[in-house]
């Protein structure tokens, strides 16, 4: 099998695109802060709960919710 000239920086091409990917998907992301959306969705789910054991009073409904107690947030570009 021959290599073209055409493949040869093709596969580089594609040898560079997939560690880059790689290393956006390795990145640190943990500086993503609450989307207003995601803070009224988490609000409505504890409105909606008995919550017995009062574990979801560190949820004061503003402020950013990523910091709410058992919340973790990212904004990865990767699944």
């Amino acid at each position: 099998m021959r290599i073209t000239t055409f493949e040869i920086p093709f596969l580089r091409f594609l040898f560079l695109a997939t560690m880059i990917n790689a290393g956006l998907c390795q990145g640190n992301f943990s500086s993503a802060g609450c989307i207003q959306s995601e803070r009224e969705a988490l609000l409505t789910f504890k409105n909606d709960l008995t919550d017995t054991s009062n574990r979801l009073a560190s949820w004061p409904g503003d402020g950013d919710c990523c910091r709410w107690s058992g919340i973790t947030c990212d904004n990865r570009p990767c699944p």
